[in-house]
């Protein structure tokens, strides 16, 4: 693969104001490095040459959702270990509770579901990065708490820099 660019992502860890996390079920199963299956994941897809990657999250959540959302911060890059693609992730809070619009890429997603943060590890399908899982465990623990709307006040003042 020497001179061949790697594809890069984005995708956006999705909560809404109860502490849950929107993750999308792919309709085509793709395998990776060792087996690995990539079923459920969250919302998000390939940057468009020239598209900065945090529009590219928010455009692909629109897309794969319906759910219009403001990207707060940029929490990780990494190369995926199993799968050859540069992933950003984005955590992002929405800007109304119900979709906006439908989703337009139906070939593509099967499902779209709201899940607890600290059930997110259990379901997605592929390696979770180790940045965005201390994320969910913030959430989970600030939804315990009752102060996630300080958890991502905080986040939120942190994001100007970020993204």
């Amino acid at each position: 693969m020497a001179g061949r660019k790697r594809p890069s992502i984005a995708l956006g860890v999705v909560a809404d104001r109860w502490g849950r996390i929107l993750i999308i079920r792919r309709r085509r199963e793709e395998t990776g490095e060792g087996g690995a299956k990539l079923v459920w994941a969250f919302p998000g897809g390939r940057v468009i040459k020239g598209e900065r990657k945090v529009n590219c999250a928010a455009r692909e959540i629109l897309v794969e959702t319906g759910y219009a959302v403001r990207v707060l911060r940029l929490v990780s890059v990494r190369r995926h270990p199993e799968f050859n693609v540069l992933v950003s992730y984005y955590f992002a809070v929405l800007e109304r509770d119900k979709p906006v619009c439908e989703p337009s890429e139906p070939d593509e997603i099967r499902e779209v579901q709201w899940v607890s943060a600290s059930r997110v590890a259990d379901i997605v399908t592929s390696n979770l990065d180790p940045a965005v899982r201390r994320l969910l465990g913030r959430i989970t623990k600030s939804v315990r708490c009752r102060s996630l709307p300080r958890l991502i006040a905080s986040i939120s003042r942190l994001s100007r820099k970020a993204v």
